[in-house]
Parts: C-alpha cells; structure tokens; sequence
C-alpha cells in the first residue's frame, strides 16, 4: 500500500503552534503508514529548522526549508512537488486536527 493523503502545511516563525499541530496528528485514527505530513518552512528566522530537523512521528514526515520567504502559496506549492500520496491536504499550522481527520477525508473520497 502507499500513501493516500499528503498534509502539507506552509510554516513560518510559529513553531510554537506547528508543533501543537503535527502532535495532533499522532493521535489519527487513519493508519499512519497511509498518510503524510509535508512542513515546507518558508524562510522562518525563529528555530523551526533545529526543532524539525530531527523530528521523527509516528508518521511519515517530510520537511524542507526555502531559505527566503515567498509566502504561503509559494510554500504550498513546494509541498505539493514533494507530496507522494493521492490526494493533497491543506492545513495551517494553528490548526489542531481531530483524531478522525484523515479518516474523514478518507470517507469522502
């Protein structure tokens, strides 16, 4: 099986609440081999990158760093080139998830 959903989400200078929001994506009902979550830092000067780096959840994770901010679809579209699963899905990084997200997602598709 691959992956069916990529999660991308744009992040710059808030790795306070993107960290709340990839936390909750540990708690997903989905299979977690099944989804990925793809963090593109658009140029954050904060410590995004030292905390990301060596991030290691539950679930597949990608992370890439564009050293100059371009801006939010910039970013999204960055992620997309990344993303391997079948379906994209887009969410901010103050956006804390339910445990049934993904599997909501999964049921409409």
């Amino acid at each position: 099986m691959g992956i069916d959903f990529s999660v991308v989400i744009p992040s710059h200078n808030r790795i306070e609440e993107l960290i709340l929001t990839l936390t909750s994506f540990e708690l997903q009902t989905y299979d977690h081999s099944r989804f990925e979550v793809v963090v593109i830092n658009d140029g954050s000067t904060d410590h995004t990158d030292q905390l990301l780096k060596n991030y290691r959840p539950s679930y597949p994770f990608i992370y890439k760093t564009i050293r100059s901010t371009r801006g939010r679809c910039h970013a999204r579209n960055v992620g997309i080139e990344l993303a391997r699963g079948t379906y994209i899905i887009f969410c901010d990084l103050d956006f804390l998830v339910t445990p049934d997200f993904v599997e909501t997602h999964a049921k409409y598709h």
